[in-house]
């Protein structure tokens, strides 16, 4: 019996041996079979992934289980192994990593019996550009690290050209013996809810009223709309144009400079820049306002000369009359009798002032009894709904609510960068806007203001 129970055990433990020898036999064959280990990118900034790609020598009938590992678990980690299916070549699996923040870090990835390397870049952000140049530039952390880059590649030398002097980056870089090495260059960014945009801007067209109300109402003692209001006692289209995009840019500037400001820092609060169809879409109000403004004038001067020239002939008319009539009375009161005023005489008196001069009773370009906001702006000098008045009207509505939309959307994500430009206006728009501009200029030289 107990010679059985030996045969026994030594079978048992025979069938161990082999069980253990089975399962070592694959494991390397599985370390023998890895191929190669590749990395892209096999230089990450610190936090960005990487993918690892095994390849094996030649496909296999069964599955593969390949062994990974990390040097620097601190800095890269990926799962423990990686199973190849049966009738694959090759697998591949990622490679999390965690921010450096002085110096590059370089680990080891080991996949079976193979091996690579993974440079981990340090992310300085918010680094403040103190110098710049075609092919390097200065940097300065917040910390205090003061760095030289050097810029060799070609599509980081022509990025370089997007930065300047006080300008904030988040930047990447190697460490090589002979110089540092900038790999990567981006402004840094601050995001704005909707409600961190709107909120200000709201609020910039609130004070901007304010200022205004107070500006005229407790210094003049007027309404701040008297400003668009043009000779004729009406209100003008021109003047209003000037006002309007006056107004946006004061709300949009004043707005954007306290985002900066506020959330990007003091150093940031200027360097705002109006782009270029902006001021020529303010040219145009401009030029409008003064070309109105010069045919109304002109229109009103010829008005007057022909109104002066009129009273004129009715004057030389009454002194003819007077003459006349001085003989019949001179006559009459030699016979003692007292002659009745005529009604020229009764006429002349009504229209003479306190002074004996003559008032001018049509007057060439009468005041509105009283300015009507909407009214005014849709009709012409004759009173009638003018077409051009309100295209006009329309199209300047129209770019100022694009304009806003563009402005709120940009205000989204704030640019570290030392000089910003406002957005700007689509050249769509600017051409409608000419058109406007241009038809209401030639209604109104069309027009007669004596009506």
């Amino acid at each position: 019996m107990s010679c059985l129970s030996n045969r026994l055990f030594s079978a048992s433990r025979f069938s161990l041996w082999c069980l253990l020898i089975a399962a070592l036999v694959p494991a390397a064959g599985r370390a023998q079979n890895v191929a190669s280990l590749a990395l892209a990118p096999s230089f990450v900034v610190g936090g960005q992934p990487s993918t690892g790609t095994v390849l094996l020598s030649a496909a296999t009938t069964t599955a593969i289980i390949v062994p990974l590992s990390s040097s620097s678990p601190g800095f890269a980690t990926m799962q423990k192994n990686l199973i190849i299916p049966q009738g694959q070549i090759s697998g591949s699996f990622t490679i999390t990593t965690t921010l450096v923040s002085a110096a590059p870090v370089t680990v080891t990835i080991t996949a079976g019996a193979q091996t690579a390397s993974l440079v981990l870049g340090p992310t300085w952000a918010k680094a403040r550009i103190s110098e710049i140049g075609a092919d390097f530039v200065r940097v300065v952390s917040g910390d205090g690290l003061n760095a030289l880059l050097t810029a060799r590649a070609p599509d980081t030398k022509a990025s370089l050209k997007l930065f300047s002097t006080g300008d904030r980056v988040d930047i990447t870089f190697t460490d090589e013996t002979t110089a540092k090495v900038l790999q990567t260059i981006a402004v840094s960014t601050q995001t704005l809810s909707p409600s961190q945009r709107l909120c200000p801007l709201l609020i910039g067209a609130l004070i901007w009223i304010v200022v205004l109300w107070v500006l005229f109402g407790f210094g003049l003692h007027k309404s701040p709309l008297a400003l668009i209001i043009g000779e004729d006692g009406r209100y003008s289209n021109s003047k209003f144009q000037v006002f309007t995009w006056f107004s946006v840019l004061i709300v949009t500037y004043v707005t954007t400079a306290w985002l900066r400001g506020h959330d990007c820092g003091v150093d940031f609060a200027g360097g705002i820049s109006i782009p270029q169809n902006l001021l020529l879409l303010s040219g145009l109000s401009a030029f409008t306002f003064a070309a109105a403004k010069g045919i109304t004038q002109n229109k009103v001067n010829a008005a007057n000369a022909a109104a002066a020239a009129n009273a004129g002939d009715v004057n030389a008319d009454s002194a003819s009359g007077e003459s006349v009539s001085g003989e019949s009375v001179s006559g009459e009161n030699a016979s003692g009798g007292a002659s009745p005023p005529t009604k020229d005489s009764a006429k002349k008196d009504k229209s003479q002032t306190k002074d004996g001069t003559t008032k001018d009773k049509s007057p060439t370009n009468p005041a509105a009894d009283a300015p009507h906001f909407l009214s005014d702006l849709l009709r012409d000098d004759n009173n009638n709904v003018d077409l051009g008045d309100f295209q006009m009207l329309v199209v300047t509505m129209l770019a100022v609510a694009v304009y806003l939309v563009q402005v709120y959307g940009w205000l989204g994500t704030l640019e570290y960068h030392a000089m910003v430009t406002l957005p700007d206006v689509d050249t769509t728009i600017l051409a409608a806007f000419g058109l406007g501009h241009g038809a209401y200029l030639v209604k109104k030289y069309s027009g007669d203001i004596s009506q």
